[in-house]
């Protein structure tokens, strides 16, 4: 029996995984089919374990490997969301060089009691700005402290976004292209530590 996955397309993260299709589909959501083995299946925590295939990375675990893999989904989750980002970078940055378009990288250095709802905060912050994310458009924790939001066709620079706690680092291409190449080379400052726990 097939299983399905009902991913928001924005992010590539899954809502929630179904056996069957007898429903109607939520409003901004696509359907993937998964591949379904004779064991019993459970949806793994992207980059927990390679089955060969899988969209995004969201890939299908047996509960025999879950049990072997407990306790280190969660770290290599947000290494593997993080690795994504900066891969999405560089090649937003190759076709930038290429055909002159602008992109936006923008670090939000958030506030530690902001930090565990820090996908969704982001994501009502860039729509209070009339910035909702749109395909090609990328969302990932990148340190403990740090969200990354990867913005194609964007020219932000200049832009103010207000965060009741916490700040919001714009970096525009062409403008600012070291602080991008700082940013892909692991050296960008914020990459380090938070400036508002600094403070």
């Amino acid at each position: 029996m097939p299983f399905w996955a009902l991913v928001d397309p924005l992010t590539g993260e899954p809502v929630e995984v179904v056996q069957d299709l007898d429903r109607v589909i939520p409003d901004g959501l696509i359907v993937i089919e998964l591949p379904a083995p004779r064991e019993r299946v459970s949806l793994a925590a992207p980059g927990v374990h390679d089955r060969g295939g899988g969209a995004e990375g969201h890939e299908v675990q047996t509960e025999r490997d879950a049990k072997t893999q407990a306790g280190k989904g969660t770290a290599q989750a947000k290494e593997f969301a993080a690795e994504q980002f900066f891969g999405r970078v560089e090649r937003e940055l190759t076709r930038a060089k290429k055909t002159g378009d602008h992109f936006s990288v923008l670090l939000f250095d958030l506030a530690p009691v902001d930090r565990p709802r820090a996908n969704e905060l982001v994501k009502e912050i860039l729509h209070e700005c009339k910035r909702d994310l749109v395909a090609g458009d990328y969302v990932a924790l990148l340190r403990e402290h740090l969200t990354g939001v990867l913005l194609r066709d964007v020219n932000a620079g200049g832009a103010r976004i207000a965060l009741p706690r916490g700040e919001v680092t714009i970096i525009a291409f062409p403008e600012d292209r070291k602080a991008i190449e700082s940013l892909l080379n692991r050296r960008h400052p914020l990459l380090r530590a938070s400036r508002h726990e600094a403070a």
